[in-house]
């Protein structure tokens, strides 16, 4: 896992009080309405044994706000890879890739980290929580590179409210179970607002019940934050949640 992009995902589900959504999620609505995922002839090839393997070829698709995606595949498929072309943690070696109109592989590297930490949330397979910080302060790590924004604290708060860990706001990860820090985690990659939630194989490392908890967290996410998202996995229970389902088969995206 690339460390410019640790995430996580969890248990429980996005929930609504005296029939509002907290003002984080509103917020996040408007960041998003505007984005849209476009990938045009993408493809990805790399030397391996002085012999060219291509690992993406002509990936085609468009993402208009409230968007999703599912992709299944076998390991090695070329899924993850994909993932991190259009997290901009990697540039395609063919096509392009935009994201609400911009091309991360026109961006210098310091643009790059920038447009990660604006414009992608990142939800992986470990939640990869800072065992020293609290709950709070691990949704708050993505805000530290950042310019300052005296509301972000608070939109924290809200995100940790909404999937249900409003009262764990001060416990360390040791202090919690898998299902929540992996909640604690999804509000990590909301924090920032982004445009597009990138989420691998957010169920691998949980069991059936935390897994279908997390399920029914990324269908909330969808329909709630009409968000863009794409979702990498393995597990047939989550990615039939979806009505867009593609199989990764020889480089190539095709009907699952």
């Amino acid at each position: 896992m690339d460390a410019r992009a640790c995430g996580g995902l969890g248990s429980g589900a996005l929930h609504e009080r005296n029939n509002s959504r907290p003002a984080a999620v509103q917020s996040f609505m408007s960041a998003s309405a505007e984005t849209v995922v476009r990938c045009e002839s993408l493809g990805q090839s790399y030397v391996s044994g002085g012999r060219e393997l291509d690992v993406l070829q002509d990936i085609n698709f468009t993402l208009e706000p409230g968007g999703f995606l599912a992709i299944v595949g076998p390991s090695g498929s070329g899924k993850s890879t994909l993932l991190a072309i259009l997290g901009a943690l990697e540039s395609p070696t063919s096509g392009t890739v935009a994201l609400a109109g911009e091309d991360p592989a026109r961006l210098s590297e310091k643009e790059l980290a920038g447009f990660r930490n604006r414009r992608v949330g990142f939800v992986f397979q470990d939640h990869c929580l800072l065992p020293q910080l609290t709950a709070l302060e691990n949704v708050l790590v993505p805000s530290l590179v950042a310019p300052p924004d005296a509301a972000r604290d608070a939109r924290a708060r809200e995100l940790l409210e909404a999937v249900g860990l409003g009262a764990r706001l001060d416990h360390r990860p040791a202090q919690l179970s898998g299902g929540e820090k992996q909640r604690v985690a999804i509000a990590r990659a909301l924090v920032m607002q982004p445009a597009l939630v990138l989420c691998d194989e957010p169920t691998g490392n949980l069991d059936a019940r935390a897994a279908d908890a997390v399920g029914t967290l990324l269908t909330d996410l969808h329909r709630r934050l009409r968000s863009v998202l794409v979702v990498v996995t393995h597990s047939a229970e989550l990615a039939k949640r979806f009505a867009d389902r593609r199989l990764l088969r020889a480089g190539r995206l095709v009907a699952a």
